[in-house]
């Protein structure tokens, strides 16, 4: 018997299959496709699937003997979940599938039955309380402050303002020019309307240097973000603040965060959520 654990988030997925017999991780990877399922196609999210089944057929050759639990984000979404069942059980139609939330099973492994706040901020951004309250994660158009995604767009947004000459130069233009190097500034529009593009876009925030713009960026949207935290902390009386996702990994980031939150106890998440799927042997329940 073989347990697939599969996170998917805004920009890349993760995978993981444990062999349950003898208590043994055969793989860890990582596909640099992202797959949620708010802003990706029916055909964007079958070609992940297939990349899935290629590699997990490397290994299993069965699908019957397969438990599949996957972490989705946009899956707290019940059409878009059931939709994406569909597409999943025409290529395991003998496996075991749970579709959860990637937020519902981040969660579950970071929170459990402690009385803390949960903080995810990657492609996008959420604050979670033990309770089940929950702030912020309005999606790309509407909120995920503090997110990749949010401060991918500001300092796009102050590019092009910069190349219409209405705003400073910043040192960060010249790695928007070299990251987007095959798109010039006028092309540069299309983004919206690429595959996963919310990844493509998100993308730039791995690469960019602290500069002041960015240093200005990030605090203005860490403090909508630690004021939905403290608000939340007050309402579930606790100070005890849990972390997780790719924003955190960076240093400067979370030492501004951290800042914010003065008085707080901040703990590091450092789940590898694909990982814990794939081991765990209960199921994870998608509030509502």
């Amino acid at each position: 018997m073989y347990s697939i654990g599969v996170d998917i988030g805004g920009s890349s997925t993760r995978l993981c299959i444990f062999d349950k017999l003898e208590r043994t991780v055969l793989l860890e990877t990582s596909i640099p496709l992202g797959g949620n399922l708010t802003s990706t196609s029916a055909e964007e999210q079958e070609h992940l699937i297939r990349l899935l089944k290629d590699t997990i057929s490397q290994y299993v050759k069965s699908t019957q003997w397969l438990t599949l639990h996957f972490a989705v984000s946009g899956a707290g979404d019940t059409a878009r979940a059931e939709s994406f069942r569909r597409i999943i059980e025409s290529y395991f139609p003998e496996g075991t599938i749970q579709i959860v939330s990637d937020v519902e099973a981040i969660k579950k492994f970071c929170i459990a039955g402690d009385k803390a706040i949960l903080v995810i901020c990657g492609t996008g951004s959420i604050v979670l309380g033990s309770s089940g309250r929950r702030m912020g994660g309005w999606g790309h158009l509407f909120g995920d402050e503090a997110s990749a995604f949010s401060i991918a767009v500001k300092i796009i947004r102050e590019f092009l303002n910069y190349i219409d000459g209405i705003s400073e130069y910043d040192p960060v233009f010249e790695t928007v020019m070299k990251h987007f190097g095959s798109l010039s500034p006028y092309e540069m529009t299309n983004l919206q309307n690429a595959p996963n593009f919310k990844s493509r876009i998100a993308s730039l925030v791995r690469v960019i240097e602290f500069t002041p713009l960015v240093r200005k960026f990030v605090d203005e949207e860490l403090e909508i973000l630690t004021k939905k935290v403290k608000l939340l902390c007050k309402i579930e009386g606790t100070k005890t603040v849990r972390t997780f996702g790719g924003m955190f990994q960076n240093a400067k980031f979370f030492e501004i965060f951290k800042d914010k939150l003065r008085g707080y106890e901040i703990q590091q998440c450092n789940i590898r959520l694909h990982v814990k799927l794939a081991m765990s042997d209960n199921e994870i329940k998608q509030e509502r």
